[in-house]
Parts: C-alpha cells; structure tokens; sequence
C-alpha cells in the first residue's frame, strides 16, 4: 500500500488594497463576522475537489507498484544444486511455487533453461512441466509468471531466482549378484559367475554393457587331459531386463584360483574383481586313500599310491592338483603334480631305489600348505627283510644247536666209556697204580669197570660266525652239563643229564643278542659185542631269547622264547690193535624247535613284529676215529682224532615280520646253509685208576671244514667220576 500526503498551501497576510485575510476572517465564526463567514464557505469548496483529485491522481499513479510487489515466484523442484542421474536422456519434472496477492490472478508460467524458453507450466497448483530428453550436463532453470486483474491493466510479470542443477551420465557400477552361484570351479566343467549392473544408487541398470577378462592365479598347471588355458579368457555381455546377466567360461586344466575383472563400458567406475575359488583353494584335507600311517613297498618296482582330497564338507573335491616331493630326493622317483579326478581320488607312482630303506613322502594341495600330509615310507627289504634276517639269523642258530651242545658233552662222555670198558682197548692194555689195576676184559667182564653209578660234568665253548651282510654274526656259547649214568650190566648203561647254556651275539645292523637255555636228556648207551656200539640221547629243553638293535635314535629292545625237541643215534665198530683204537661210526640228529612270536618294545616306527616259527635240523654224519693209548705211571692217556663228513638240511615255515605301526607282512629269508662239509675233531683223554674204579677226564677240540657259511670251533673239557 502506497500512502500519499497532501500538503496543503500556506495562507496569503490582508494588504491595504487587497482583500481581507482569509484565514483569520474564516475562522471568526462569531456574529459580527457572518458575512465574512460565508464567503469563507464559498471559496473552500474549489479547494476540498483539488485535494481529492491529488489523492485519486497519486493512488492510481502507486496501485501498479503496489500489485507488482505483491506477485512472487520461486523454483520448488528441483531444488539448488541438485544432481540428477540421468538413465540415457534424461526427463525432468519441474515446479513452481507463486505467492502474493496476485498469485489468483496468474495468466502463465514460463520456464528459462539458461535464458532460453523450453515451455509453459500445465496450469495445476504447482504449475509443472516436464523437461524432456534432458542431456548430461549444468543447467540454470528460471521460471516467470504473468498476472493480470480483469479491468486493471496493463499484465504484471515477476522472475523467480534462478535453479542450477547438474545432469549426470549413470556411473555404472559392476556388483555381485547375490543370488548367482558359488564363486567356484572345477577345471574342465564350465563356470557360471552372476552379475548385476547397478549405478551410484544401487538401482539396477537393464541393457548394460560389461567387459571381463580372467587370469590365473599362479601359473604353475596340472598334468591333466584338459585344456592348458580358459576358454574363452575374455569378453563382453549385456545385463538382462532385470540388470543382471551370467558370465560364463570354462576353466582350463590349471586348479588355481582364477581372478575374474569386469569392467562397465559406461562411465568410469572402479572394475569388479572376483576370485573364483579353484579345487586347490577349497581343499580341507588330503588322506590316503587306505588311510595308511606308513607304506610300506618293495624296492625296484613301481607302486602306485592313492591320495584322496576332500573339501571343508568333507565331500570330493575334483580337480584339486596334488603336489608331490620325496626326502631324500634319492630315495626314489615320483610325479611332481597329480590332478585329482571327478571322484576326488588321484595316484601316483612311486619307485624306490635299491638302496632306499627309509624316506618321507609328502603330499599337498598345490598352493594350500596348510593341507598337506606326511607319510613316512619303509623299503619291505631294508627296513623290515633285513634287519628281522639280521635278528633271526642267529636266533635260529642258537635254538637249533643248544641240543647238540648237550649231545656233544654226552657224546664224549659214552666215549670215555667205552675207552674204559666193551673192548675198546685191548687186552694187552692194563692201568696199574698203587690203588690197583683196572684194564683186559671183554665186554661181559665186569671187573673192568666195576662201578654201577657215575657221575659226570662237562663243559663246552662255542666260536661260531656267520659271514654275511644281513645276517652275519658272531656268537658264543658256553654249555655246562651235569650227568649221572648206571650200569644196568656190562654191556648196557642209562643215564640222565642237566644242562644250561648262555650264548652273546652280535649280529648286523647293531642287534645285540643274549640267550639262556636249560634242558634235561636221557640217553643210554648198548655194546652188543665187545667191539661194536649203539647210543641214543634224547633232549627236550628251551632258551630265553633278549634283543637289542639300534632304531629311531634309541635302543628296540624285544624277548621271545624257543623250545625244543632233539634226538640223537650213533652206532660204530672199534677195532683195536695193542694201544692202538680205530673205530668207524655213524650219527643221526634230528632237532626241532619253536620259536614264538615277539615283538620289539617302544614307541619307533622301525619297531618289528616277527611271526612264530617251527624250525628243523636232520643231521647224518659219517667218520671215523682214530687214537693211541699211552700208559704212564699218571694213568692212561689216549690222544684221539676224529674226521667226519656231514650232511644237513634246515628247514623252517614262513616267517613274516612286519612293522608294528602298520604295513602288510613281509617273509624273511634266513641265508642258506651248507649241506655239506666236514668236521675235525681233537680230543685227549686221562684215565687213571682210584680204589679199583677208574677216574677219567677229557679235552676236546672240533672244528669244521669246508663250510662256507658257518665257521664253528669248540673247545671241550669233562670230568667222569665213578662210584
């Protein structure tokens, strides 16, 4: 509202020619001044006409001011500095806002884009309008409004404050479709990865157009039938009418990780970069496929070993490459990589040299160290042959002789006898001493001899060595027997014996052997004539058998035991001639012993288990022995010599060792043993007479000839007292 002041004009002093004041002659209303009040009255009423017109004049000068004043229009939508992301081109929905008195009367709404005119609002409260096919870009927006009152011109205009806004290009964006498959693959099999296109707002973006490309990760490859490289390695797609789409390739033979990058074609938004997970990756164990905690396998010849890989659900996992080292590489040879096959189980060939006894084999997941395992290999014939051959050899040994060392004692005991009795001297011969004499006779002359009961002891030391690198040793055996015999009548002798040994040995490979064996015979002893003879011993006994060997950095240490059963025949002919005594004989032996199963003690894998075994000997020898008997005033001595050919045969069943961790049974060969050789043997015999019964004592010495696998010495010392 514009308000207009009239100021009236100032009021004209009386002058002596000219009329009365006005103002003091209007403003005397009294009585005297009525006729100067009337003509006041008249000349103000041209006055009060010019006042209203100065005032309508000035309120229809300012009206038009005041109306444009009152009319307003500002830009509602879009707002200042608005960024609007535009799919393609873009459409933009414009509004306007007018205010004031005028904004009834508004005629049009025109919009400016940059000065330039694009259209007039649609006439609602809002007076929109639509910015169509709206290019990327900055934009000032300004929109004006014409008013006009009916019978008022003329039209009133008003400007609204210019809008700047930004129309940008969609920044597209390449994202993972949550609902698309695992990121994974198997090589060979095609692979599937979903993708969704979406821009700055996350909204999907339909007909987008995306590149990708797809590297390994390491480009070490498996040996597989397969192709060496992913096909196709690169390419272009197109999301869907709901923006998303499928790449799809097929992986080559490498199981690695693939590291898939694509790219939007629109814009320059940051590329998305997957890992799809190979076989490798997605591996959570590797086994065995027999779940053996150690292989055992012969040396020379190919084995092939079976791994199986399995994934963190412990379902297969095809395609994983298996990587494969052996320590010490010289052990053998084996595949460097194996591919895992559709039922996640792959083979390998493993050859062991011939000098390989032990070695590790280490299997795991190529890239995946934290998926590996470690099986430890044993050769079936240096960790296992060898060494039970080298723990047996003199085990057998020992259980086999431990009742020849009684018959030997035995044997030298009947010889004793007969020297002093049957004939075996001659007649010629007699034993004289201050206590008496004793000697002649025939085989019934029981004057000769005439104690019933007797008593003797003997003693024996072994030498015996095995050559051989498996199962070589050195053993030595010491034999004690104690006897008690009575004569029957002349010609026929029984007797009972006690005997017990002790015997070391060092074997190969560092096995340490200790062994103690107690058996009992009977034996008797037949001169049918006054020159021939028939003796027979029979022996039952058993040994304790304690073995160290050296394994594992420690000592193995194991037990077993052995019994045995034995018999022995002899038969011969003397034939004397004055002091000399040549007699031909013949001597069977057949010994059988079983030896029980044991296993070494502790906590190393190289500890064995070897199987029970029953083991025989038959023995046939042929000699003859030849010796003088010299007379003194100390007794009688007779040096005698004795040469023997020998023919053996051992025998045994199967026996198996095997490692006690785990592994199959492998057979243990015992060396051969000659069939076939020749024994010496070296005695001196005393015999002297006390109280008319005759006191006898020997010393022997037997070695063998001609044997190449076994050398034996032993040294013999008796003692016969008769009552």
């Amino acid at each position: 509202m514009i308000h207009a002041t009239v100021l009236r004009p100032a009021p004209r002093d009386a002058t002596p020619g000219g009329a009365a004041p006005i103002g003091p002659a209007c403003h005397d209303h009294g009585q005297q001044a009525a006729p100067a009040a009337r003509r006041c009255d008249r000349t103000r009423h041209p006055q009060r006409a010019l006042v209203l017109l100065s005032t309508l004049l000035l309120w229809l000068l300012a009206m038009p001011v005041a109306l444009a004043q009152s009319l307003q229009i500002r830009i509602s939508e879009p707002a200042d500095g608005a960024v609007i992301h535009a799919h393609g081109a873009a459409d933009i929905a414009l509004e306007a806002s007018v205010t004031g008195t005028l904004s009834s009367y508004v005629t049009a709404v025109e919009y400016f884009v940059d000065g330039v005119s694009i259209g007039y609002g649609d006439g609602a409260p809002d007076h929109g309008f639509v910015w169509r096919n709206v290019a990327p870009g900055h934009y000032s927006i300004q929109a004006q409004v014409r008013a006009g009152i009916p019978l008022v011109p003329p039209g009133y205009v008003a400007d609204s404050p210019p809008v700047r806004i930004e129309v940008r290009a969609p920044l597209v964006h390449p994202a993972l479709d949550p609902n698309g498959p695992p990121l994974q693959f198997t090589p060979g099999v095609e692979a599937s990865v979903g993708v969704v296109a979406v821009d700055e707002l996350d909204h999907r973006i339909a007909g987008a157009a995306l590149s990708w490309s797809v590297e390994t990760v390491g480009k070490l490859r498996a040996k597989a039938a397969c192709s060496e490289t992913d096909a196709p390695d690169h390419g272009q797609f197109t999301t869907g009418a709901d923006g998303t789409a499928r790449l799809r390739f097929t992986p080559g033979c490498a199981s690695a990780n693939r590291l898939v990058v694509i790219r939007s074609t629109q814009g320059a938004a940051p590329p998305l970069q997957l890992t799809l997970r190979g076989p490798d990756d997605r591996a959570g164990a590797i086994r065995l496929a027999a779940n053996e905690s150690v292989l055992v396998l012969p040396p020379a010849s190919t084995t092939a070993v079976t791994y199986t890989v399995v994934d963190a659900q412990d379902l297969p996992d095809p395609g994983a490459t298996i990587q494969l080292s052996l320590v010490p590489a010289t052990a053998g040879t084996i595949e460097p990589s194996i591919r895992v096959g559709d039922d996640g189980s792959a083979t390998a060939h493993l050859r062991l040299s011939d000098a390989a006894t032990t070695a590790v084999l280490t299997a795991c997941v190529r890239g995946n160290t934290g998926v590996c395992v470690q099986v430890p290999i044993r050769s079936s014939e240096g960790a296992i042959a060898v060494p039970a051959a080298a723990i047996l050899a003199p085990i057998v040994q020992q259980a086999l002789d431990a009742p020849g060392v009684q018959f030997d004692n035995i044997g030298q005991h009947l010889r004793l006898l007969r020297g002093g009795n049957g004939g075996a001297l001659s007649n010629e011969l007699t034993i004289n001493t201050d206590k008496g004499s004793t000697g002649g006779g025939g085989a019934g002359d029981a004057v000769a001899d005439g104690s019933r009961v007797t008593l003797f002891a003997a003693g024996s030391i072994d030498l015996g060595k095995r050559s051989g690198a498996r199962s070589g040793f050195d053993a030595t055996t010491r034999g004690l027997t104690l006897g008690v015999d009575l004569r029957v009548k002349p010609g026929l002798v029984v007797g009972a014996a006690l005997g017990g040994l002790r015997a070391h040995a060092s074997a190969a490979a560092g096995v340490d052997l200790h062994a103690s064996g107690l058996s009992g015979s009977l034996y008797g002893q037949w001169l049918p004539t006054e020159r021939a003879y028939l003796s027979a011993a029979l022996n039952i006994g058993g040994e304790d058998f304690d073995v160290t060997r050296p394994a594992c950095g420690t000592q193995l240490t194991a037990a077993t035991n052995s019994s045995h059963r034995a018999l022995a025949l002899e038969a011969g002919y003397s034939m004397a001639a004055a002091t000399v005594r040549f007699t031909p004989y013949v001597r069977y032996q057949h010994v059988r012993a079983d030896l029980d199963a044991w296993v070494e003690r502790g906590t190393c894998l190289d500890a064995l288990s070897i199987s029970a075994a029953s083991l025989r000997r038959s023995l046939f020898a042929g000699g003859a022995s030849l010796g003088r008997a010299f007379s003194t005033r100390s007794g009688v001595w007779t040096p005698e010599l004795a040469l023997e050919y020998t023919s053996q045969a051992e025998h045994h069943d199967a026996i198996y060792a095997r490692l006690l961790a785990r592994g199959p049974n492998v057979p243990v060969q015992l060396a051969k043993v000659d069939r076939r050789y020749g024994v010496a043997r070296l005695s001196l015999s005393w015999m002297t007479s006390m109280q008319a019964h005759p006191l006898s004592a020997f010393i022997g010495f037997d070695t063998d000839i001609g044997r190449s696998d076994y050398d034996s010495r032993t040294f013999m010392l008796g003692l016969r007292i008769p009552f």
